[in-house]
């Protein structure tokens, strides 16, 4: 069953603790953690009693085991900036293992800082990657690189090369569909592509001007979210649909968190009902 999903990257400053109770009651029933230096939920700042407070609220609410996005993590970094990276991501490891609570923990991060071209350093990045799945192995958390425009892992068709040309249990994709927006790619294709090998989501809505993508709060463009979680759940996807604020909007000075968090809530509610209740008929 496809539960109704929040980013915290949507929410750079708020009270985790409080905010947590709020999204509740506007219907949220799953959460994704923004654990990147500076964040609320930054392992380094929650001790062994604060990731214990915080398991426990996730519990009195119902809440499954978060997911995690980590931007603090290069992970096709080298040299010293790689030990520092796959520290990093070691500790995020053990702060996503600490809030379990049913599921595998999923710890999800596009590609960021210097990177290769993809082509023809395609298996040399896949190496890169399994050595951080590895790393998440030894935790028993689930490694999930994100496909993201900007970056050298950017299409349906690397997400795809990607796992179908490695076999690890502890790897599969983070699908943020808003990075495949039917202007610039086939949508369709891009969930068959990806969606088999999915462990989490983001959704948004996009629009592209003069080539650039521009995010905008799902319900926005007309997006069928309901003909999109009815897709994953056909290719056997049922974790939470995770709403995403981009820091496109998040950062304009008159943006109110709520506001978003709200209006998310009301455009995914039904589609996602809808999608649950056609795979139980």
């Amino acid at each position: 069953m496809l539960r109704l999903g929040y980013a915290t990257y949507g929410m750079q400053e708020a009270d985790l603790f409080a905010a947590i109770p709020r999204l509740v009651e506007l219907g949220y029933s799953a959460l994704e953690l923004s654990v990147h230096t500076g964040t609320p939920a930054d392992p380094i700042v929650l001790d062994t009693d604060g990731r214990a407070e915080l398991r426990a609220l996730l519990e009195a609410h119902d809440l499954p085991t978060p997911h995690l996005m980590d931007l603090s993590v290069e992970a096709l970094a080298t040299g010293d900036a790689r030990t520092e990276s796959q520290a990093r991501f070691r500790e995020a490891c053990v702060f996503a293992d600490a809030l379990r609570i049913d599921r595998t923990p999923v710890l999800k991060m596009p590609m960021r800082g210097e990177q290769p071209t993809w082509d023809g350093n395609e298996h040399d990045i896949a190496a890169q990657l399994l050595e951080l799945a590895d790393i998440a192995a030894e935790h028993d958390v689930i490694f999930a690189p994100e496909p993201h425009v900007g970056t050298c892992f950017e299409t349906p068709e690397k997400g795809h090369w990607l796992m179908t040309n490695t076999d690890h249990q502890h790897l599969g994709l983070a699908l943020d569909i808003s990075h495949f927006p039917a202007t610039c790619f086939d949508v369709q294709q891009a969930v068959e592509l990806c969606a088999p090998y999915a462990v989490t989501t983001h959704v948004k809505d996009t629009v592209v001007r003069d080539g650039e993508f521009r995010f905008r709060l799902p319900g926005v463009t007309g997006f069928d979210y309901e003909w999109y979680c009815r897709a994953l759940l056909d290719h056997g996807y049922d974790g939470p649909i995770i709403c995403e604020v981009s820091a496109q909007l998040w950062r304009q000075s008159d943006h109110d968190p709520w506001e978003a968090a709200a209006a998310m809530a009301e455009a995914l509610a039904d589609p996602i009902a809808a999608a649950n209740a056609s795979a139980t008929d």
